[in-house]
């Protein structure tokens, strides 16, 4: 028995296409053209932009949907005066945006002072109609008191393998917001954040079934205000998570809705906030596990060959690795 095996470039499927594609780009990109854009392999090092999008900006015109990629990124070090230290995309058709393999770290943003113009390290937002579908993403070291480091408005978002860690003194939504649409995160950790007034992790008027699943949520602090974790949404399932170390409330519904939080593993000292399900303490038992989630490893000044079960995207000063 024969196989045939075709090779498919981006290109193929969508031959309108805009293909970004370098070592190192030191300079910020807009974009305002409707079309497919594709970027990979792309390192960004301190750009700053007076406008959104401290290294890539596109504001859709109208006209057309289209696709956008961004794989195998790194943005170190980027500025944004006002929303996205690192990515700003505003689609208003259809399509689809996909990041994969990203990795940010000590990107900020200085305008995004409230809920309509949040995201300090990216801001990607879509009618419902588009998918949005983040994997191996990896971000941290954000130092901004304005609100959400990753920000998700609009559309199916599908987010997995997040690691969004170590952003200190943000005013809201220290690890992640998502807004509007309906979103499922799985597989990802969210440690070591604080914040300056209230939620670690936002779910936002968003209108169907949310899913936090197999997280590690640990070492966070909302230091007044409303919880680690916030449901805003019309409903919102947490389950199979860890929570450890965690500071002041862990939960809080603001809704008609509901939060349930199922299956957990809970150890915190302070108000919880709800009465979880069939859920335990957090114990040795049941150990810390990144479930699959990349971490991006700083202050390391030259390239090193190294030997784990799988490394991908090694680039200078930081690199990569794929936890099992």
């Amino acid at each position: 028995m024969k196989s045939l095996i075709v090779l498919c470039a981006f290109g193929d499927y969508f031959p309108s296409v805009s293909y970004y594609s370098q070592d190192c780009i030191n300079q910020q990109i807009t974009l305002a053209v409707d079309k497919n854009y594709f970027f990979s392999g792309c390192y960004f090092f301190g750009i700053s932009n007076t406008n959104n999008g401290g290294a890539i900006s596109y504001t859709s015109s109208g006209t057309s949907g289209g696709y956008f990629v961004i794989e195998n990124c790194l943005f170190h070090d980027c500025f944004s005066s006002k929303r996205g230290g690192s990515i700003f995309i505003e689609e208003t058709k259809s399509g689809s945006v996909v990041l994969n393999k990203v990795c940010g770290f000590q990107v900020n943003a200085q305008g995004a002072t409230a809920v309509g113009n949040s995201g300090i390290c990216s801001h990607i937002r879509t009618p419902d109609s588009v998918n949005h579908k983040y994997n191996f993403l990896s971000v941290s070291g954000s130092t901004s008191s304005m609100w959400g480091t990753i920000s998700s408005w609009g559309g199916n978002q599908e987010i997995n393998n997040l690691n969004s860690s170590n952003h200190k003194n943000i005013l809201y939504y220290s690890a992640i917001y998502t807004y509007d649409g309906v979103c499922t995160i799985k597989w990802s950790t969210f440690v070591s954040n604080t914040c300056g007034n209230s939620v670690c992790v936002g779910f936002r008027y968003t209108t169907g079934i949310n899913y936090a699943q197999y997280c590690n949520i640990i070492g966070n602090n909302s230091p007044s205000g409303y919880a680690v974790v916030y449901s805003g949404a019309a409903s919102t399932y947490i389950q199979y998570c860890n929570f450890n170390q965690n500071q002041n409330r862990l939960f809080t519904l603001v809704t008609s809705g509901f939060l349930k939080v199922q299956n957990c593993w809970i150890t915190h000292i302070g108000t919880v906030g709800l009465t979880p399900e069939n859920s335990s303490d957090f114990m040795e038992t049941h150990p810390i596990s990144h479930y699959g989630t990349h971490v991006c490893l700083s202050n390391i000044g030259f390239i090193q060959s190294f030997s784990i079960k799988r490394v991908f995207c090694l680039v200078p000063i930081f690199f990569h690795i794929l936890i099992n």
